[in-house]
């Protein structure tokens, strides 16, 4: 999934997101498109993080996303 933009102060930027960055990991898990992404994030409860493995570049990357309560 491309991140296609990034919302300044939203949980995306908090985690340093970045507009272009691939997000193709979540919890561990293979991210396949972008309706796999929306359903994960979903089901995840509010308040809690979401371990993100982005490509940013060549460069594979660790983030963490809290989401917001």
């Amino acid at each position: 999934v491309v991140v296609a933009d990034v919302a300044i102060n939203s949980p995306a930027h908090q985690s340093g997101l970045l507009k272009g960055d691939l997000i193709y990991s979540m919890n561990g898990e293979d991210i396949p498109n972008k309706e796999g992404f929306e359903k994960n994030i979903k089901k995840t409860q509010k308040g809690k993080a979401i371990s993100l493995r982005v490509y940013r570049g060549e460069e594979s990357i660790d983030l963490l996303l809290n989401l917001s309560n």
